[in-house]
């Protein structure tokens, strides 16, 4: 009797301390799993965050360098509002200095648009930013940058760059509309599964303004971040120069299913050590038996 007593308390403390040890391992690993996803959620929308503000300043800087490098073309302009084949010229420059370019137009120091023709291409939205820009520019000087964000226009989402000019006694604003496909390709190339990045507007609406996919009239779902959606975002880093704030958006349960498939892995390693020492047990009484 006692050798098989001595078989099955072995037994019994071979389990307890596989399933000590599984257990420990599992919630090890689960700890070592979030820290390195937090780490790395944070490196790369960190990196993603520098690159949007990298882009957005060169097209800032490019609008401005543009209007200083063709200040007799947009007096010209102003002056002759009329000449069509002149502002194709300036369309096709503004075309091969921005990849995204989608429309401009051209302002009166007080934000009012010189060439009417364009006006289809240049909404409510993109007049209310010229004007409230045109008041910075009088309050803070021509170095002042305009606060970038979506402008929805059908089938022309966008948002805009402005630059200050002024040339023989006449000044105002050039304004340069642009795609959201470089921004969109930003945020598709630091990609992190298991994550989506977004930008969305600052205001608290949780307005979701350019995916991965381009602005949000490419969304195949709300515009707005859910309820359940908000509380998920650990992570948001404001965009310098715009009203946007990036944030990173973890797939519904992600961690939690890594914690329920760490769980049955452990849980099948301790079923076949179970399978086995009872077998070994088995096999350990009968042997005894025999003899």
């Amino acid at each position: 009797m006692l050798p098989r007593f001595q078989t099955f308390f072995f037994a019994c403390v071979t389990l307890l301390t596989v399933f000590i040890v599984l257990a420990w391992h599992s919630l090890d690993r689960q700890t070592r799993f979030e820290l390195s996803q937090k780490h790395l959620e944070e490196s790369i929308a960190n990196g993603a965050a520098r690159e949007l503000g990298a882009v957005l300043s060169k097209l800032q800087e490019q609008a401005h360098i543009f209007a200083d490098e063709y200040l007799p073309s947009l007096h010209y302009m102003g002056v002759h509002p009329e000449d069509k084949d002149y502002q194709k010229q300036i369309i096709s420059r503004l075309q091969r200095r921005f990849a995204d370019f989608a429309a401009f137009t051209l302002t009166n120091s007080k934000g009012e648009s010189l060439l009417q023709e364009v006006e289809p291409l240049i909404g409510e939205t993109c007049q209310q930013d010229l004007q409230h820009y045109s008041q910075l520019v009088h309050l803070y000087g021509n170095e002042r940058w305009n606060e970038t964000y979506i402008h929805p226009q059908p089938f022309n989402y966008h948002f805009d760059v402005m630059a200050p000019w002024s040339y023989k006694k006449l000044d105002g604003i050039l304004l340069v509309s642009l795609h959201t496909k470089t921004l969109a390709q930003v945020l598709s190339n630091y990609q992190l599964p298991g994550y989506e990045f977004l930008l969305i507007k600052k205001d608290g609406s949780g307005l979701i303004e350019i995916t991965d996919k381009g602005s949000r009239d490419t969304l195949t779902r709300d515009n707005h971040l859910s309820a359940d959606e908000l509380r998920r975002i650990r992570l948001s880093l404001p965009i310098m120069g715009t009203q946007w704030t990036l944030v990173s958006l973890p797939e519904a349960n992600f961690l939690e299913n890594f914690q329920r498939q760490s769980w049955i892995e452990a849980g099948i390693i301790m079923g076949i050590v179970l399978l086995l020492t009872v077998i070994l047990v088995w096999l350990s009484w009968r042997t005894m038996g025999d003899s």
